[in-house]
């Protein structure tokens, strides 16, 4: 049976031409790895391309080529790679990745995007992709509440910097000027990191679940 929020994506998705930047995490594994069981996504079309590098670990969830890959397989949109890490470990290191021919490539298509697809999750987490290196103590200091991609917010929707934050991925201001951002959420996100999200002004579109939805709407001033 194919849950809720990969019934709402395919839904939101399905008609006309789309330019996709798929962003990565648990949710956004699961959902993809529903459509790749099932031929659900058929009448989905366009361009699809990762909007995060590749995270050090084994969880193909936070694999975003491999993400592309399944759901491109499974719909009609024409995939596009993003050769790099998630994380790097200096300036040097990050130029070496977005300076070649394929990273700017990709990054033209970002300009083009009309869709992207995201995770809200919690800070702290799992997996924790360097926050230490990256910010030092900033996000404890900063009350870092959640995460979209690789950026950080606290309750007020204000993102969090790092001097250190060599990540790959792509940037805010790209994000903003998408028609639709669509943010999956789990029933694992807390609260705090969903309010968050929302007030960063970028998500149009939210994908939760009726539990969550009604805390929310208690909250509201």
């Amino acid at each position: 049976m194919i849950d809720q929020s990969t019934q709402t994506l395919i839904q939101t998705l399905e008609g006309g031409e789309h330019v996709i930047g798929l962003g990565w995490g648990s949710t956004i594994g699961e959902v993809v790895s529903n459509i790749a069981k099932s031929n659900l996504g058929r009448g989905i079309s366009g361009e699809i391309v990762p909007i995060i590098g590749n995270a050090p670990i084994s969880n193909r969830a936070y694999h975003t080529n491999e993400l592309v890959r399944m759901l491109s397989e499974k719909t009609q949109l024409k995939p596009s790679y993003l050769y790099a890490p998630v994380i790097c470990a200096s300036e040097p290191e990050r130029e070496a990745f977005t300076g070649a021919e394929s990273y700017r490539e990709l990054t033209e298509i970002w300009d083009r995007l009309d869709t992207v697809i995201v995770n809200i999750r919690n800070h702290p987490s799992v997996p924790d992709l360097a926050t230490v290196a990256r910010f030092e103590n900033k996000l404890n200091e900063q009350g870092a509440v959640g995460m979209i991609l690789g950026y950080y917010f606290d309750i007020n929707g204000n993102f969090i910097t790092g001097e250190n934050d060599f990540a790959i991925q792509i940037p805010l201001e790209k994000i903003r000027k998408a028609r639709k951002v669509i943010a999956l959420v789990s029933s694992r996100v807390r609260i705090e990191a969903i309010i968050g999200a929302l007030k960063t002004g970028l998500i149009t579109h939210i994908v939760l679940n009726r539990k969550a939805a009604e805390e929310i709407l208690r909250r509201k001033p």
